[in-house]
Protein backbone atom coordinates (compact mmCIF):
# COMPACT_ATOMS: atom_id res chain seq x y z
CA UNK A 1 0.00 0.00 0.00
CA UNK A 2 1.58 3.87 -0.66
CA UNK A 3 2.61 5.36 2.20
CA UNK A 4 -0.04 8.37 1.59
CA UNK A 5 -2.21 5.53 1.92
CA UNK A 6 -0.82 4.61 5.11
CA UNK A 7 -0.54 8.35 6.39
CA UNK A 8 -4.08 8.88 5.57
CA UNK A 9 -5.33 5.85 7.50
CA UNK A 10 -3.54 6.83 10.37
CA UNK A 11 -4.53 10.36 10.27
CA UNK A 12 -8.86 9.29 9.95
CA UNK A 13 -7.51 6.83 13.02
CA UNK A 14 -6.21 9.70 14.61
CA UNK A 15 -9.37 12.08 14.82
CA UNK A 16 -11.50 9.10 15.36
CA UNK A 17 -9.61 7.88 18.37
CA UNK A 18 -9.86 11.15 19.87
CA UNK A 19 -13.11 11.66 19.65
CA UNK A 20 -14.56 8.81 20.28
CA UNK A 21 -12.28 6.94 22.37
CA UNK A 22 -10.34 3.82 21.47
CA UNK A 23 -12.69 1.47 22.54
CA UNK A 24 -15.37 2.71 19.99
CA UNK A 25 -14.03 2.51 17.11
CA UNK A 26 -14.16 0.31 14.31
CA UNK A 27 -12.11 -0.82 11.71
CA UNK A 28 -15.03 -0.24 9.76
CA UNK A 29 -15.12 3.93 10.79
CA UNK A 30 -11.57 3.98 10.21
CA UNK A 31 -12.20 2.51 6.41
CA UNK A 32 -15.11 4.61 5.69
CA UNK A 33 -13.47 7.72 7.14
CA UNK A 34 -10.70 7.26 4.67
CA UNK A 35 -12.56 6.08 2.00
CA UNK A 36 -11.52 2.57 1.48
CA UNK A 37 -12.82 -1.29 1.89
CA UNK A 38 -12.08 -3.02 4.99
CA UNK A 39 -9.86 -5.39 2.48
CA UNK A 40 -8.14 -2.51 1.41
CA UNK A 41 -7.21 -1.36 5.09
CA UNK A 42 -5.75 -4.97 5.92
CA UNK A 43 -3.43 -4.20 3.30
CA UNK A 44 -1.81 -1.96 5.94
CA UNK A 45 -2.63 -3.15 9.21
CA UNK A 46 -3.95 -6.59 10.88
CA UNK A 47 -6.36 -4.94 13.27
CA UNK A 48 -7.01 -1.58 14.86
CA UNK A 49 -4.57 -2.56 17.73
CA UNK A 50 -1.73 -2.58 14.83
CA UNK A 51 -2.85 0.97 13.96
CA UNK A 52 -2.81 2.40 17.41
CA UNK A 53 0.61 1.06 17.90
CA UNK A 54 1.80 2.69 14.95
CA UNK A 55 0.16 6.01 16.16
CA UNK A 56 1.78 5.59 19.14
CA UNK A 57 5.33 5.22 17.68
CA UNK A 58 4.98 7.72 15.70
CA UNK A 59 3.92 9.68 18.30
CA UNK A 60 7.02 8.35 20.70
CA UNK A 61 9.73 9.56 17.96
CA UNK A 62 7.96 12.61 17.44
CA UNK A 63 8.74 13.43 20.94
CA UNK A 64 12.02 12.03 20.85
CA UNK A 65 13.08 14.24 18.04
CA UNK A 66 11.83 17.13 20.00
CA UNK A 67 13.46 16.68 22.51
CA UNK A 68 17.00 15.94 21.16
CA UNK A 69 16.34 19.40 19.18
CA UNK A 70 15.37 20.99 22.15
CA UNK A 71 18.59 20.16 23.94
CA UNK A 72 21.08 22.70 24.91
CA UNK A 73 18.83 25.28 24.01
CA UNK A 74 19.39 26.72 27.71
CA UNK A 75 22.12 26.87 30.22
CA UNK A 76 19.99 26.01 32.81
CA UNK A 77 19.30 22.11 33.69
CA UNK A 78 16.37 22.22 35.56
CA UNK A 79 14.74 24.24 32.71
CA UNK A 80 16.09 21.93 30.35
CA UNK A 81 14.89 18.75 32.06
CA UNK A 82 11.69 20.64 32.43
CA UNK A 83 11.41 21.26 28.64
CA UNK A 84 11.65 17.29 27.82
CA UNK A 85 9.00 16.74 30.41
CA UNK A 86 6.85 18.61 29.20
CA UNK A 87 7.01 17.07 25.80
CA UNK A 88 7.04 14.12 27.07
CA UNK A 89 4.63 14.41 30.18
CA UNK A 90 2.84 17.66 30.56
CA UNK A 91 1.44 17.88 26.50
CA UNK A 92 -0.33 14.01 26.36
CA UNK A 93 -1.40 14.50 29.78
CA UNK A 94 -3.40 18.11 28.29
CA UNK A 95 -4.46 16.52 25.42
CA UNK A 96 -5.84 13.41 27.69
CA UNK A 97 -7.48 16.08 29.87
CA UNK A 98 -9.30 18.27 26.81
CA UNK A 99 -10.38 14.84 25.34
CA UNK A 100 -11.45 12.88 28.65
CA UNK A 101 -13.95 10.42 26.25
CA UNK A 102 -10.81 9.67 24.36
CA UNK A 103 -7.94 8.54 26.75
CA UNK A 104 -6.01 10.17 23.54
CA UNK A 105 -2.78 8.46 21.76
CA UNK A 106 -1.03 9.11 24.48
CA UNK A 107 -3.13 6.35 26.90
CA UNK A 108 -1.20 3.56 28.30
CA UNK A 109 -3.82 1.67 29.82
CA UNK A 110 -4.32 -0.70 27.09
CA UNK A 111 -2.30 -3.96 27.72
CA UNK A 112 -1.20 -4.61 24.15
CA UNK A 113 -0.03 -1.32 23.92
CA UNK A 114 2.22 -1.30 27.42
CA UNK A 115 5.42 -2.79 25.53
CA UNK A 116 5.60 0.11 23.52
CA UNK A 117 5.17 2.41 25.74
CA UNK A 118 8.18 0.72 27.77
CA UNK A 119 10.34 1.41 24.70
CA UNK A 120 8.98 4.92 24.64
CA UNK A 121 9.70 5.03 28.56
CA UNK A 122 12.99 3.82 28.26
CA UNK A 123 14.16 5.82 24.88
CA UNK A 124 12.82 9.20 27.31
CA UNK A 125 15.63 7.94 30.06
CA UNK A 126 18.60 7.49 27.44
CA UNK A 127 17.62 11.69 26.77
CA UNK A 128 17.24 12.73 30.67
CA UNK A 129 20.54 11.29 31.00
CA UNK A 130 21.79 12.82 28.03
CA UNK A 131 20.98 16.10 28.94
CA UNK A 132 22.42 15.57 32.70
CA UNK A 133 25.46 14.66 31.22
CA UNK A 134 25.61 17.65 28.65
CA UNK A 135 25.10 19.51 32.09
CA UNK A 136 27.94 17.42 33.81
CA UNK A 137 25.01 16.59 36.74
CA UNK A 138 26.92 15.43 40.28
CA UNK A 139 23.93 14.01 41.83
CA UNK A 140 23.06 11.42 44.79
CA UNK A 141 22.92 8.71 42.07
CA UNK A 142 25.05 8.08 38.90
CA UNK A 143 23.58 9.48 35.98
CA UNK A 144 21.87 6.69 34.27
CA UNK A 145 20.00 5.54 37.49
CA UNK A 146 18.65 8.85 38.32
CA UNK A 147 17.61 8.99 34.55
CA UNK A 148 15.36 6.11 35.21
CA UNK A 149 13.77 6.81 38.55
CA UNK A 150 12.61 10.63 37.10
CA UNK A 151 11.49 8.41 34.40
CA UNK A 152 9.66 5.90 36.06
CA UNK A 153 8.81 8.39 38.55
CA UNK A 154 7.38 10.61 35.91
CA UNK A 155 5.08 7.43 35.35
CA UNK A 156 2.77 7.33 38.51
CA UNK A 157 3.07 11.34 38.65
CA UNK A 158 0.85 11.27 35.55
CA UNK A 159 -1.62 8.95 36.94
CA UNK A 160 -1.73 10.39 40.34
CA UNK A 161 -1.77 13.96 39.57
CA UNK A 162 -5.73 15.43 39.96
CA UNK A 163 -5.41 18.23 36.96
CA UNK A 164 -2.86 20.16 35.48
CA UNK A 165 -1.54 22.41 38.24
CA UNK A 166 -1.21 19.83 40.58
CA UNK A 167 1.01 17.66 38.00
CA UNK A 168 3.49 20.57 37.46
CA UNK A 169 3.27 20.70 41.20
CA UNK A 170 4.43 17.13 41.39
CA UNK A 171 6.81 17.31 38.43
CA UNK A 172 8.44 20.48 40.21
CA UNK A 173 8.80 18.73 43.45
CA UNK A 174 10.20 15.37 41.82
CA UNK A 175 12.84 17.65 39.93
CA UNK A 176 13.51 19.75 43.25
CA UNK A 177 14.33 16.09 44.97
CA UNK A 178 15.92 14.52 41.76
CA UNK A 179 18.66 17.62 41.28
CA UNK A 180 19.49 17.67 44.69
CA UNK A 181 23.46 17.82 45.50
CA UNK A 182 25.13 15.53 48.33
CA UNK A 183 25.21 17.26 51.63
Amino acid sequence: MPIDRRQDILDAARALFLHHGFPKVTLVDIAEAVGVSRPTLYQSFANKEEIYRALVEDWINQAMSRIIEGRNTTSNLNQQLTDAIGIWVVEPYEMMSDTPKSGGIADCSYEFIKPTFDIGYAEFSKQVAAILTDFGHKGILPTDELADFISVSLRGLKEQAVDRSDLHRLIDNLLALALSERA
